[in-house]
């Protein structure tokens, strides 16, 4: 090696030894920073404020916020001690008090019982035109004034919802205006066929709808806007116990029903690709009554049971695969789940 590309080389190692000791992190532009804070809980986000001046106030602004009370929660009982409760509030409160009043949010998930002190908070969301809000009440305060109308159904900004309440006395809905909103999940609550409506014609952008284990008095229902709809674990519990969809631009359907209620599904031609299941006592020559409605699925799981209940007859694979091409005949795939 000649001398000048010796002298080049040490030169080099010396810019690199000199740098070793910077902080190139800190160096990044501050939104670069606060969407790394995004990916961190709130506790964690306010301890970075010790790393230097640099990220002292960061915090303040990072606009997706999770607050969840699950990690201080018993093991056994999954119930929240007086003191953690306590400490949980506060922080929460605190938390967004000395928040940056304005940066708006991106997305707020709390996860938490239903109380006088979480009202605020979900006030607070609201205020700062949150695009995702995803709220579970592990517990209803029956004490608590909580207008879900009034305090969840009412903004413009909002874009995806879901909301959980772990509450079976019917919710009312009367005026909705979620003029953005896309995709909607309820979980663990009761409606009737009046809020149902009431809901979706104040939702002129909705897309996506899913039902956890709800309880649903409705007859029947029109998804004009709908394009994913899943039906997961519900019980219907309207008289007479039928239920029709009319779903014009429906293309993904994923449902699985009790044996308590018969689904019609009316206008679902557009439906490509669909998860039909049910309970045990639900016969899987009935599910396959179902893709009749489905003229023009092409990706189909269904799913039953080997042994069908109140039958003596097993269901064998050669049988399954004969009712369902017998339904249908557009699919491209197919996968039949047989369980014992």
């Amino acid at each position: 090696m000649s001398k000048e590309k010796e002298t080049t080389v040490r030169v080099i190692n010396l810019e690199m030894a000199s740098n070793e000791d910077e902080d190139r992190l800190s160096n990044l532009h501050d939104s670069i920073l606060i969407t790394i804070l995004c990916f961190l809980d709130p506790k964690e986000m306010i301890q970075t404020c010790l790393l230097s001046k640099r990220w002292r106030n960061l915090w303040r602004f990072v606009p997706c916020l999770n607050f969840s009370d699950k990690y201080l929660r018993n093991s056994r009982t999954h119930q929240l001690e007086g003191g953690d409760l306590e400490r949980f509030r506060n922080f929460v409160s605190s938390f967004l008090l000395s928040r940056d009043n304005s940066a708006n949010l991106h997305t707020f998930k709390l996860r938490h019982e239903n109380s006088p002190h979480s009202m605020p908070w979900i006030h607070y969301a609201f205020s700062h035109n949150p695009k995702i809000l995803d709220i579970f009440f592990l517990k209803v305060d029956m004490d608590c004034s909580f207008d879900v109308t009034n305090d969840l159904f009412s903004c413009a900004s909002l874009e995806e919802l879901s909301l959980g309440l772990c509450l079976w006395e019917e919710i009312v809905i009367d005026n909705v205006f979620l003029p953005k909103l896309r995709k909607m999940c309820f979980k663990f609550l009761s409606m009737n066929q009046d809020s149902l409506e009431n809901f979706l014609s104040g939702c002129p952008a909705l897309e996506s709808l899913t039902f956890d284990f709800c309880k649903l008095n409705v007859n029947c229902i029109a998804f004009q806007t709908v394009k994913d709809l899943v039906l997961y674990g519900c019980e219907f519990t309207s008289q007479p116990p039928t239920f029709s969809i009319c779903a014009p631009h429906l293309e993904y359907l994923e449902f699985f029903e009790d044996s308590k209620m018969r689904v019609k599904f009316k206008d679902t031609s557009k439906v490509k690709n669909a998860f039909v299941g049910g309970s045990k006592t639900l016969s899987f020559y009935y599910k396959c009554e179902y893709l009749s409605s489905l003229p023009g699925v092409e990706d189909l799981m269904i799913w039953g049971w080997c042994k069908e209940r109140g039958t003596h007859n097993d269901l064998d694979v050669h049988q399954a695969v004969q009712l369902v091409v017998k339904s249908t005949c557009r699919m491209d795939r197919v996968k039949i789940v047989l369980e014992d």
